[in-house]
């Protein structure tokens, strides 16, 4: 029988019947209403109906149960976030795990769990493939994951229906004290919905806690045995309790705690690492020298500018006596409302708040030239705490725009002696740029309330807890004969702000240490110079535990917890070095500790990476697939070595250029080019006569031009052979400068001669250059681009150069050159395959098929490339790089 379906349509409703049984779909709104095409089969014809959108699409799969858990010992947090699904649908669902961190988080390990199957990430190198990833056959082929600015570790998966998937995240990160009060927040994100989400804390210092709450409950709820130094928190929560509270935002909880009084200063140590909590109470407030930079461009204007000017007005009435200020506004270009910095009196307060009411936001957004010209502002001021305020949605528009280039500069020019407070105004301000620029000089982040009374109130609160120096220029020392001074991290502060708290940790170089260990710290405050000077007790904890209490102060691979905040805190401040440093030789030497160090511990840092999850149990083939992979804090300006020395051996100088990463040429001349987006080496060589100039790199975009003339070694003509070729001279040419490197000297602009002779290290509006070991110059450009070139002077032989592009990340697709070429090609991704065999093969390089050898280097033998033909590489004859423009200084 033909099925009978008819559709009866009424204002209110939808009428659907099928052989005598209908149903009613209620209409609320038309334009909530799609069509949809359904075909049944035996009637003959195609019926169109209405079909309500909810309908069509699946809703965000839910969780069965998300559960977190922290523990805390000595400021140490290691927090585990386990999250299960299982899929009851009768067809594959895609789900998204995805967990927000605190931007000095340190991931160390990440598993998915399929049907019982374990599948675990492993910490590699950043920039290295599958091959040169793993360790051992036993190691599937894998992607690491691709990293991304934020702070976000997100896995979408795809899992099949009946299937049971586990995730489990665990990081770790380092407390800091703020106004006395330790604070550790957990950030679930709204694609982590769960029909229960549990949350659990346990907290054990080695000070009595004093007082712990939670996000969730008054402080008179919690439970704390009197004289306790431990404590316990959980909370439970419903998919119903998750909607009630969060909506559809983040699922966002925290604790906080405080401990007892001042304790009398001590040291714990293990008999191999220490940990030393630094405070001071009791100090009167230091005068200060403070720059309000206020952002009055075009996407300031509205609620954001009124807002800027209602909350800064409210601040400035709050100076202190003695205290020394200016205001600083920026849009293209920037103004500073007076020459030099004023007394707070009332008059000039008042007089500042006439000019702050006048503003208008207006024009584009140039950030980088304002903190810059805030930096030179600070040349007048000789001693005292000097920080800058920022006002800003962190949205730069012109000039250099790029984050990691903003961040770098301007930390460069305030070399550790100026603190950056940064404010974000509105919903849309750049979060992770301004908290990266406060956290990387010495300040804090704060995201203002778009409401006026609670930003006002906010911005009142942030700047009296955050901007009340006790002390400034501190500087920390301890007994040589016991601790390794050089292991010691950050040393140096520019200054305690009341309520903080500094962790200094380092190596214990005398296993055999008495009880005590003499420390000195000197400061100024508001009477002069300050010194502490004095033995401190150790407080000496076992290196190994057992039961219970090990789990408290070891992970799983029984790393004690001192070695383990010792490697956080280092891990960062490498981070950092990797960063700002201005020359190629600093910046691998940091790199090549930061690697090693991520990788003796298993942190996810900025030059490491974690592989896709696999399976060590072979017979495990459960069945799932990764849809998206991503890690955070991905762009953080700092170049990651392709290969790295060997961190326990030191190459000698004229080692070095072998060991740096992306490109080089050295000799007769022999290239060696580190392929972007490839992940292998290739080299090959170039002989030309005497005087042949050779375009190494040449990009129009940045008006960036790299030469080479070739001068010929007679002495090495051995055997009938032809003379070397090698580089005598090397000319540099930026958009507005010319840089020549010459056996006796670097010329600049035709005018300027700088000597091999002396070491020196200076700047030419956005061009560093620096002179190190007589022989090694650095060359560092505003857009990212680094160069390093090495100089050979020999008896009986002419004087040449070895050249290296040791970071050509910003170097663009229309770059060219012998060296450029390749670094052109970046962002197209070029193929290139090549087959197992270990000494001979072809490989497919840009659609092309080349014969290439396994080359080794006698010098380090660690280093190899892949070697072959020049023109096939090049893709055209040499002579398509010979340029005829001759070079400017002679």
């Amino acid at each position: 029988m033909e099925p009978l379906f008819f559709i009866l349509v009424t204002f209110s409703s939808v009428r659907m019947a099928a052989n005598g049984a209908s149903f009613d779909e209620d209409i609320t709104s038309s334009s909530s209403m799609v069509w949809e095409e359904y075909e049944f089969e035996g009637s003959g014809f195609g019926s169109s109906f209405l079909t309500p959108p909810e309908e069509l699409e699946d809703p965000t799969p839910v969780f069965d149960n998300v559960a977190v858990t922290t523990s805390i010992y000595s400021r140490h947090a290691t927090t585990s976030t386990v999250a299960t699904f299982t899929n009851t649908k009768n067809f594959a669902q895609e789900i998204t795990f995805s967990v927000e961190l605190d931007r000095k988080s340190l991931i160390s390990s990440f598993s998915i769990i399929v049907d019982g199957a374990i599948h675990d990430s492993h910490v590699v190198q950043a920039s290295q493939n599958d091959g040169d990833s793993h360790h051992g056959d036993s190691l599937p082929s894998s992607i690491p994951f691709s990293k991304r600015p934020g702070n976000v570790f997100l896995v979408g998966l795809l899992v099949e229906s009946g299937s049971t998937v586990v995730f489990n995240l665990t990081y770790q990160e380092i407390l800091q004290r703020f106004q006395k009060t330790f604070d550790h927040s957990i950030t679930l994100t709204e694609q982590l919905v769960s029909e229960d989400l549990s949350f659990d804390w346990v907290v054990d210092e080695p000070q009595v806690i004093a007082s712990i709450e939670g996000s969730w409950f008054d402080s008179d709820d919690a439970a704390l045995q009197p004289g306790s130094k431990r404590a316990h928190l959980s909370y439970h929560m419903s998919s119903d309790d998750q909607l009630k509270i969060f909506g559809n935002k983040p699922r966002k909880v925290a604790i906080s705690y405080t401990l007892r009084g001042t304790q009398r200063p001590s040291i714990q140590t293990d008999g191999s690492y220490f940990i030393q909590y630094f405070s001071v109470d009791g100090l009167s407030p230091i005068s200060k020298h403070i720059l309000f930079v206020v952002d009055i461009s075009g996407s300031m204007a509205g609620e954001k500018i009124r807002l800027t000017q209602v909350a800064l007005a409210s601040i400035l009435r709050t100076l202190k006596p003695g205290d020394r200020f200016n205001v600083l506004t920026f849009t293209n270009d920037v103004y500073k409302w007076r020459p030099k910095f004023v007394e707070a009196s009332e008059g000039n307060i008042e007089s500042c708040i006439r000019f702050l009411m006048l503003l208008q936001a207006h024009g584009g957004s140039d950030i980088r030239k304002a903190l810059l010209s805030s930096v030179k502002a600070f040349q007048e001021v000789s001693s005292g705490y000097r920080s800058i305020f920022l006002l800003s949605d962190g949205k730069s528009t012109v000039g250099s725009t790029k984050p990691s280039i903003i961040l770098r500069s301007v930390s460069r020019a305030c070399e550790g002696t100026i603190a950056i407070f940064c404010i974000g105004l509105g919903d849309d301000a750049e979060t992770h740029f301004l908290s990266s620029l406060a956290e990387d000089n010495e300040g804090r982040y704060l995201q203002v309330d778009p409401v006026e009374l609670t930003a006002v109130t906010q911005l009142g609160e942030f700047y009296e807890s955050r901007l009340n120096p006790v002390l400034y220029d501190l500087h920390l020392k301890y007994d040589d004969r016991v601790v390794s001074n050089s292991s010691v991290i950050r040393k140096e502060r520019l200054g305690y702000i009341d309520g903080e708290e500094f962790i200094f940790a380092g190596k214990v170089s005398h296993r055999s240490a008495g009880d005590s260990m003499n420390m000195s710290v000197s400061g100024y405050n508001a009477e002069g110079l300050v010194i502490l000077d004095k033995p401190l007790p150790l407080s000496r904890r076992p290196s190994e535990v057992s039961g219970k209490t090990r789990r408290s102060v070891s992970d799983k691979s029984g790393d004690v917890i001192l070695e383990k905040i010792w490697a956080i805190l280092r891990v960062e401040e490498l981070a950092r070095r990797a960063k700002l440093a201005r020359s190629a030789s600093d910046r691998i030497s940091a790199a090549t500790e930061l690697l090693q160090l991520s990788l003796d511990h298993g942190f996810v840092t900025p030059v490491t990476s974690l592989t896709e999850p696999y399976s060590k149990d072979k017979r495990g083939s459960s069945w799932f697939n990764l849809t998206k992979v991503e890690l955070p804090f991905g762009n953080q300006g700092i170049s990651i070595p392709r290969q790295l020395p060997n961190p326990q051996l030191s190459p000698p100088v004229a080692q070095r250029l072998l060991a740096y990463p992306g490109s080089r040429v050295f000799g007769d001349p022999h290239f060696v080019i580190d392929v972007p987006g490839c992940n292998l080496t290739i080299c090959f060589d170039v002989q030309q006569r005497q005087g042949t100039i050779l375009n190494l790199i040449s990009d129009p975009s940045t008006g960036l031009t790299v030469t080479g003339e070739i001068t010929e070694d007679a002495f090495s003509n051995v055997s009938g052979n032809k003379p070397a070729s090698l580089f005598g001279r090397i000319e540099i040419r930026s958009s507005r400068h010319i840089i020549n490197i010459t056996p006796s000297g670097i010329i600049l602009d035709t005018i300027r001669s700088l000597c091999w002779t002396e070491p020196f290290s200076i700047t030419i509006e956005t061009i560093d250059l620096r002179l190190a070991d007589r022989d090694n110059l650095t060359i560092s450009l505003a857009n990212e681009v680094t160069l390093f070139i090495q100089r050979h002077k020999r008896v009986q032989h002419p004087t040449f150069f070895d050249f290296a592009l040791t970071n050509g990340s910003s170097l663009s697709t229309k770059t060219d050159g012998l060296i450029g070429k390749f670094h052109g090609k970046a962002s197209v991704n070029p193929q290139c395959e090549i087959s197992s065999h270990p000494h001979r093969t072809t490989l497919k390089y840009d659609h092309r098929n080349i014969p290439v050898r396994r080359r080794t280097n006698k010098l380090l033998p660690s280093s190899f490339c892949w070697h072959g033909n020049a023109e096939d590489f090049l893709g055209g004859p040499i002579e398509r790089y010979v340029t005829t423009e001759p070079m400017i200084a002679r």
